[in-house]
């Protein structure tokens, strides 16, 4: 049912999958057409029962309709459970580029552990086979770099699916190589490690190769975190003062460390990281030995009773 109704009836989406970037040049073209020509396309809205409506799609025409100051816009009204509402997202924004991967992987898995849809019903609500939704759900094991990596367009998706297979602490060392080496032949190199890594584990010796492996590696920070930092200045003073910088050479020098992500403060960051990846590990080992253990004795035990 198409109505016309009051913007202050009108709310956010209260799970969106994309959120409203006011800055960015696709919003502010619609931003413009609408105070120019108004809401053309109807807004997807479901009744909350207390006279509101919560925007299930559209939420970037709503954005602009607020700012153009609109009194009423087009809705189609529609009753739906939470769980519809996300099928209808997810087909919606599927063929917006905007919509990053990342945001597909992470709402695909909430809907899955929430326990309300299985997988083979999850592909057929939303049009895709299992095993895309499969693919895509790999890469919610990604390390945070990866995923930010991913989301920029700066690792293929095929290379980021294998870089998904390797453990946290071996993504970090591969990612540059993922950025710069053929979908390909990074399948094999991430083949290669992974080989690597097993016959350390059943050896012993995957200590000393995390300790190897796991070196800080450089990488440029977001867009979005050096405009923050040219508005405010917040990191500004802390990384002066932790490098000691006291010429404008000396401050220069700080401020590429600070991109590198190879400042104190980042460094610390990855050395926590790699210490709890050394510490999951050793669990692991630990827990293979005490199966192992429990199996011998089991087998001995067989062997007794004979």
């Amino acid at each position: 049912m198409l109505e016309y109704i009051p913007l202050s009836k009108l709310v956010d989406p209260r799970k969106p999958l994309r959120m409203v970037n006011r800055h960015s040049v696709e919003y502010r073209e619609l931003a413009d057409d609408v105070r120019k020509n108004g809401i053309l396309q109807p807004l997807l809205v479901r009744p909350l029962g207390d006279g509101r409506y919560e925007v299930t799609e559209g939420a970037h025409r709503l954005q602009a309709a607020r700012e153009a100051k609109l009194e009423t816009v087009p809705c189609l009204i529609r009753e739906m459970t939470d769980y519809e509402a996300s099928i209808i997202q997810l087909k919606a924004q599927a063929i917006r580029p905007k919509t990053t991967t990342m945001e597909f992987a992470n709402r695909l898995q909430e809907l899955l552990d929430g326990g309300i849809t299985t997988l083979a019903q999850l592909s057929q609500d939303i049009g895709k086979s299992v095993v895309w939704i499969r693919d895509i759900l790999k890469l919610n094991k990604l390390c945070p770099e990866a995923k930010a990596a991913l989301n920029r367009n700066e690792i293929p998706l095929a290379s980021a699916r294998e870089l998904a297979r390797l453990p946290r602490g071996l993504q970090n060392v591969l990612l540059p190589s993922a950025a710069i080496t053929e979908p390909a032949s990074f399948k094999e190199l991430v083949r290669a490690h992974l080989k690597s890594y097993r016959e350390l584990i059943k050896t012993g010796r995957i200590e000393n190769y995390v300790l190897k492996v796991a070196k800080p590696q450089p990488y440029l920070r977001t867009m979005t975190e050096i405009r923050h930092e040219v508005d405010t200045y917040r990191e500004a003073g802390i990384q002066i003062e932790l490098q000691g910088a006291t010429t404008p050479l000396e401050g220069w020098k700080a401020c590429i460390v600070w991109l590198m992500h190879l400042d104190p403060i980042s460094l610390k960051l990855h050395e926590d990281r790699n210490i709890q990846a050394r510490a999951e590990k050793a669990n692991a080992l630990k827990r293979r030995k005490l199966d192992r253990d429990l199996r011998n004795k089991l087998i001995k035990g067989d062997d007794n009773d004979d």
